[in-house]
Protein backbone atom coordinates (compact mmCIF):
# COMPACT_ATOMS: atom_id res chain seq x y z
CA UNK A 1 0.00 0.00 0.00
CA UNK A 2 1.59 3.34 -1.04
CA UNK A 3 2.32 5.62 1.88
CA UNK A 4 2.04 9.40 1.99
CA UNK A 5 5.78 9.68 1.44
CA UNK A 6 5.63 7.37 -1.58
CA UNK A 7 2.77 9.37 -3.07
CA UNK A 8 4.77 12.58 -2.61
CA UNK A 9 7.73 10.92 -4.35
CA UNK A 10 5.45 9.96 -7.26
CA UNK A 11 4.30 13.56 -7.56
CA UNK A 12 7.92 14.75 -7.48
CA UNK A 13 8.79 12.30 -10.26
CA UNK A 14 5.77 13.00 -12.48
CA UNK A 15 6.11 16.76 -12.10
CA UNK A 16 9.54 16.62 -13.74
CA UNK A 17 10.76 19.35 -11.39
CA UNK A 18 12.62 17.34 -8.75
CA UNK A 19 15.69 15.28 -9.57
CA UNK A 20 15.77 11.70 -8.36
CA UNK A 21 18.63 12.28 -5.93
CA UNK A 22 16.78 15.21 -4.35
CA UNK A 23 13.45 13.49 -3.71
CA UNK A 24 12.19 13.65 -0.16
CA UNK A 25 12.98 10.96 2.38
CA UNK A 26 10.39 12.43 4.79
CA UNK A 27 7.39 14.73 4.42
CA UNK A 28 8.30 16.56 7.63
CA UNK A 29 9.90 19.99 7.09
CA UNK A 30 10.57 19.80 3.32
CA UNK A 31 13.87 21.57 2.46
CA UNK A 32 12.60 23.64 -0.50
CA UNK A 33 9.54 25.76 -1.23
CA UNK A 34 8.79 23.55 -4.24
CA UNK A 35 8.80 20.36 -2.23
CA UNK A 36 6.76 22.00 0.52
CA UNK A 37 4.12 22.72 -2.11
CA UNK A 38 4.24 19.14 -3.37
CA UNK A 39 3.67 17.78 0.14
CA UNK A 40 0.80 20.21 0.68
CA UNK A 41 -0.91 19.56 -2.66
CA UNK A 42 -0.64 15.79 -2.24
CA UNK A 43 -2.44 15.94 1.12
CA UNK A 44 -4.94 18.44 -0.29
CA UNK A 45 -5.60 16.22 -3.33
CA UNK A 46 -6.62 13.35 -1.07
CA UNK A 47 -8.83 15.65 1.02
CA UNK A 48 -10.63 16.93 -2.08
CA UNK A 49 -11.22 13.43 -3.44
CA UNK A 50 -12.71 12.33 -0.12
CA UNK A 51 -15.03 15.32 0.16
CA UNK A 52 -16.02 15.22 -3.51
CA UNK A 53 -18.71 12.64 -2.76
CA UNK A 54 -20.71 11.63 0.31
CA UNK A 55 -21.01 7.93 -0.52
CA UNK A 56 -17.43 6.63 -0.69
CA UNK A 57 -17.51 3.18 0.99
CA UNK A 58 -14.19 3.76 2.79
CA UNK A 59 -15.74 6.76 4.55
CA UNK A 60 -18.33 4.57 6.25
CA UNK A 61 -17.80 3.51 9.83
CA UNK A 62 -19.63 1.41 12.39
CA UNK A 63 -19.90 1.64 16.16
CA UNK A 64 -21.19 -0.38 19.08
CA UNK A 65 -21.60 1.21 22.49
CA UNK A 66 -23.48 0.90 25.76
CA UNK A 67 -26.25 3.38 26.58
CA UNK A 68 -26.52 5.00 30.00
CA UNK A 69 -29.71 4.30 31.94
CA UNK A 70 -32.04 7.30 31.59
CA UNK A 71 -29.83 9.21 29.12
CA UNK A 72 -31.47 9.94 25.77
CA UNK A 73 -29.02 12.24 23.87
CA UNK A 74 -25.49 11.33 22.80
CA UNK A 75 -22.69 13.02 20.92
CA UNK A 76 -20.58 10.88 18.62
CA UNK A 77 -17.71 11.04 21.15
CA UNK A 78 -19.98 9.72 23.91
CA UNK A 79 -20.58 6.65 21.73
CA UNK A 80 -16.84 6.08 21.30
CA UNK A 81 -16.56 7.56 17.78
CA UNK A 82 -13.34 9.51 17.16
CA UNK A 83 -13.49 10.19 13.40
CA UNK A 84 -17.09 11.39 13.07
CA UNK A 85 -18.51 13.48 10.24
CA UNK A 86 -22.23 12.67 10.03
CA UNK A 87 -24.75 10.07 11.13
CA UNK A 88 -25.98 7.43 8.69
CA UNK A 89 -29.55 7.99 7.50
CA UNK A 90 -32.19 5.32 6.91
CA UNK A 91 -32.95 4.13 3.39
CA UNK A 92 -36.04 2.33 2.06
CA UNK A 93 -34.24 -1.00 2.54
CA UNK A 94 -32.01 -0.45 5.57
CA UNK A 95 -32.24 0.95 9.08
CA UNK A 96 -28.66 1.63 10.19
CA UNK A 97 -29.30 1.45 13.96
CA UNK A 98 -30.21 -1.46 16.24
CA UNK A 99 -30.34 -2.23 19.94
CA UNK A 100 -30.18 -5.19 22.31
CA UNK A 101 -29.99 -5.74 26.03
CA UNK A 102 -26.45 -6.39 27.23
CA UNK A 103 -25.69 -10.10 26.97
CA UNK A 104 -28.72 -10.79 24.74
CA UNK A 105 -27.61 -9.97 21.19
CA UNK A 106 -29.86 -12.76 19.91
CA UNK A 107 -32.76 -10.40 20.66
CA UNK A 108 -31.29 -7.48 18.69
CA UNK A 109 -34.00 -5.22 17.20
CA UNK A 110 -34.08 -2.38 14.71
CA UNK A 111 -34.42 1.21 15.85
CA UNK A 112 -36.80 3.31 13.75
CA UNK A 113 -36.26 6.90 12.65
CA UNK A 114 -38.55 9.72 13.71
CA UNK A 115 -38.36 13.49 13.41
CA UNK A 116 -36.66 15.39 16.21
CA UNK A 117 -39.84 17.37 16.86
CA UNK A 118 -41.88 14.17 17.27
CA UNK A 119 -39.15 12.72 19.49
CA UNK A 120 -39.29 15.81 21.73
CA UNK A 121 -43.03 15.53 22.14
CA UNK A 122 -42.91 11.83 22.99
CA UNK A 123 -39.69 11.49 24.98
CA UNK A 124 -38.38 14.91 26.06
CA UNK A 125 -41.34 16.38 27.88
CA UNK A 126 -42.21 15.65 31.47
CA UNK A 127 -40.86 12.37 32.82
CA UNK A 128 -41.44 9.76 30.11
CA UNK A 129 -41.52 6.14 31.25
CA UNK A 130 -38.26 4.28 30.84
CA UNK A 131 -38.17 1.23 28.63
CA UNK A 132 -36.15 -0.30 25.78
CA UNK A 133 -35.58 2.41 23.16
CA UNK A 134 -37.17 1.79 19.76
CA UNK A 135 -36.92 5.26 18.19
CA UNK A 136 -34.00 7.47 17.21
CA UNK A 137 -33.79 11.06 15.97
CA UNK A 138 -31.14 13.76 15.43
CA UNK A 139 -31.28 17.04 17.35
CA UNK A 140 -30.15 20.50 16.25
CA UNK A 141 -26.68 19.93 17.72
CA UNK A 142 -26.17 16.75 15.66
CA UNK A 143 -26.62 14.49 18.66
CA UNK A 144 -28.42 11.18 18.23
CA UNK A 145 -31.45 10.83 20.48
CA UNK A 146 -33.12 7.62 21.65
CA UNK A 147 -36.58 7.00 23.02
CA UNK A 148 -37.95 5.90 25.35
CA UNK A 149 -35.18 6.61 27.88
CA UNK A 150 -33.33 3.32 28.52
CA UNK A 151 -34.44 1.51 31.66
CA UNK A 152 -31.42 -0.83 31.84
CA UNK A 153 -28.13 -1.62 30.14
CA UNK A 154 -28.53 -1.73 26.35
CA UNK A 155 -26.02 -1.85 23.51
CA UNK A 156 -26.72 0.27 20.46
CA UNK A 157 -25.08 -0.45 17.12
CA UNK A 158 -25.04 1.81 14.10
CA UNK A 159 -23.29 3.45 11.18
CA UNK A 160 -21.80 6.86 10.45
CA UNK A 161 -19.66 8.69 7.93
CA UNK A 162 -16.05 9.31 8.84
CA UNK A 163 -14.44 12.71 8.55
CA UNK A 164 -11.85 13.24 5.82
CA UNK A 165 -8.56 11.50 6.55
CA UNK A 166 -5.61 13.90 6.78
CA UNK A 167 -2.26 12.67 5.51
CA UNK A 168 0.50 13.88 7.83
CA UNK A 169 3.07 11.21 8.66
CA UNK A 170 5.41 9.47 6.22
CA UNK A 171 3.67 6.13 6.81
CA UNK A 172 0.06 7.35 6.53
CA UNK A 173 -1.87 5.32 3.93
CA UNK A 174 -5.03 6.58 2.18
CA UNK A 175 -8.10 4.53 3.00
CA UNK A 176 -9.10 3.79 -0.61
CA UNK A 177 -7.89 0.69 -2.47
CA UNK A 178 -4.21 0.77 -3.44
CA UNK A 179 -4.89 0.44 -7.17
CA UNK A 180 -6.51 3.88 -7.09
CA UNK A 181 -3.76 5.74 -5.23
CA UNK A 182 -2.33 7.16 -8.48
CA UNK A 183 -5.58 9.12 -8.78
CA UNK A 184 -4.36 11.10 -5.77
CA UNK A 185 -1.07 11.71 -7.59
CA UNK A 186 -2.84 13.01 -10.72
CA UNK A 187 -5.04 15.30 -8.62
CA UNK A 188 -1.98 16.62 -6.78
CA UNK A 189 -0.24 17.27 -10.12
CA UNK A 190 -3.32 19.11 -11.34
CA UNK A 191 -3.33 21.34 -8.25
CA UNK A 192 0.40 21.91 -8.61
CA UNK A 193 0.08 22.81 -12.31
CA UNK A 194 -2.79 25.20 -11.58
CA UNK A 195 -0.61 26.85 -8.96
CA UNK A 196 2.16 27.14 -11.57
CA UNK A 197 -0.27 28.34 -14.27
CA UNK A 198 1.22 25.64 -16.50
CA UNK A 199 -1.39 25.12 -19.23
CA UNK A 200 0.00 21.97 -20.87
CA UNK A 201 0.63 20.28 -17.52
CA UNK A 202 -2.91 21.19 -16.41
CA UNK A 203 -4.39 19.51 -19.47
CA UNK A 204 -2.34 16.34 -18.99
CA UNK A 205 -3.02 16.08 -15.28
CA UNK A 206 -6.73 16.80 -15.79
CA UNK A 207 -7.03 14.03 -18.38
CA UNK A 208 -5.28 11.48 -16.18
CA UNK A 209 -7.20 12.51 -13.06
CA UNK A 210 -10.56 12.35 -14.84
CA UNK A 211 -9.85 8.81 -15.99
CA UNK A 212 -8.60 7.80 -12.55
CA UNK A 213 -11.66 9.27 -10.84
CA UNK A 214 -13.96 7.50 -13.29
CA UNK A 215 -12.23 4.19 -12.53
CA UNK A 216 -12.51 4.86 -8.80
CA UNK A 217 -16.24 5.61 -9.03
CA UNK A 218 -16.92 2.59 -11.24
CA UNK A 219 -14.98 0.34 -8.89
CA UNK A 220 -16.58 1.53 -5.68
CA UNK A 221 -20.16 2.29 -6.67
CA UNK A 222 -22.73 -0.28 -5.58
CA UNK A 223 -24.88 -1.93 -8.21
CA UNK A 224 -28.29 -0.39 -8.71
CA UNK A 225 -31.13 -2.75 -7.84
CA UNK A 226 -34.80 -2.37 -8.69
Amino acid sequence: MPTFLELVNHVERESGTVQRAQRLSTVVNPPTDRQEKIVYWTAEAWRQIQTGRTDWPWQRGEFSHALTIGQTRYTAAQLGITDFSRWARPTPTFNPYSIYETGSQGNEKELFFNSYERWKVDFDRGTPERNQPNIYAFDYDNRICFGPPPDRAYIVRGSYTRGAQTLVADTDVPRCAAQHHMTIVWKALLLLAENDEATIQIQTAQRNFTQGLRDLINDRDEAITL
